[in-house]
């Protein structure tokens, strides 16, 4: 696929939010109250309308299912799914965005070109900003300040981040046993990972930590084991925060709350930067209110 055609679905994309978005404002005055209602979530909250189900987002804005539709019919749209699509193909480009940028800082490797040790940290520490650069843009403060409202409340806090995720896990166990919370890591040691969630009371708390997908495109092995702890979670009545590098995770769904951390993916390894930023921030968060 061409650099060009990818350029031109990427803009063909944001062109049709755009469009959408323009279309929104401009006949908001014309809208009911109700629609109002729904114009002013919907642009308020782009990346909610691009993954929750008609359902979901009619409470959030708190508005009948039904008036869902008509505002999408309004627009020109054959029904809700059709204006979902949009919101879902802005989001996910939103991010690919961030992925283009960083894959060209590598384009110059060639097999007749070598980089030094500097020169590699130099680019690696260059895709580290970019990545963290892309979280403080993006990033969702409600959703973010209704994980720490979450943890502050719960009588205990479990973890888990299978593989490349267990670091940032394992992380965030030791700031939070350190920040006066009951923190315990779901490690599945003698694969007992099931045995360890049956521990979990309603008025406790999960973060979960997984990506997505694999640089080729296909499901992170961890995806099983986390969601059936998530699924496990919201089946005893206990909340969950999902910590992902897509909010279109089918996991997100099954989640309290979801914070996107999208990082760098190069030369076959995936950094961490942006998920150990957050872990970061709700430790800190946490702590200071242990403090007051």
């Amino acid at each position: 696929m061409s650099q060009n055609f990818m350029k031109a679905n990427i803009n063909k994309t944001i062109e049709d939010y755009l469009v959408m978005r323009a279309k929104i404002k401009s006949d908001y005055g014309n809208l009911s109250n109700r629609l109002q209602q729904i114009a002013r979530f919907a642009l308020e909250h782009p990346t909610e309308m691009s993954m929750e189900t008609v359902a979901i987002i009619s409470k959030k804005a708190a508005v009948q299912p039904s008036a869902m539709i008509r505002f999408a019919t309004h627009f020109g749209y054959s029904g809700f799914s059709e204006m979902q699509r949009v919101f879902q193909a802005y989001v996910t480009n939103r991010s690919a965005n961030h992925s283009e940028r960083i894959r060209r800082i590598f384009d110059d490797k060639t097999e007749n070109v070598s980089w030094s040790n500097a020169e590699l940290l130099q680019k690696l520490c260059t895709t580290n900003i970019l990545s963290l650069e892309s979280l403080s843009e993006n990033i969702d403060a409600d959703a973010l300040n209704q994980a720490i409202e979450i943890l502050s409340a719960a009588e205990r806090v479990y973890l888990i981040g299978a593989r490349k995720s267990f670091a940032v896990a394992a992380y965030l166990a030791y700031t939070l046993n350190h920040s006066g919370i009951k923190a315990y890591l779901l490690n599945g040691l003698g694969g007992m990972l099931k045995e360890q969630t049956k521990t979990m009371a309603k008025n406790d708390a999960l973060i979960a930590i997984t990506y997505l997908v694999t640089a080729e495109g296909t499901l992170h092995p961890e995806q099983e084991e986390t969601s059936l702890v998530m699924t496990a979670t919201k089946k005893i009545g206990a909340r969950s925060i999902l910590i992902t590098d897509s909010l279109l995770s089918p996991m997100a769904r099954e989640a309290t709350v979801c914070i996107q951390a999208h990082d760098a993916e190069t030369l076959a390894f995936r950094s961490l930067t942006t998920a150990m930023c957050v872990s970061q921030t709700i430790a800190t968060a946490l702590l200071d209110r242990a403090k007051s």
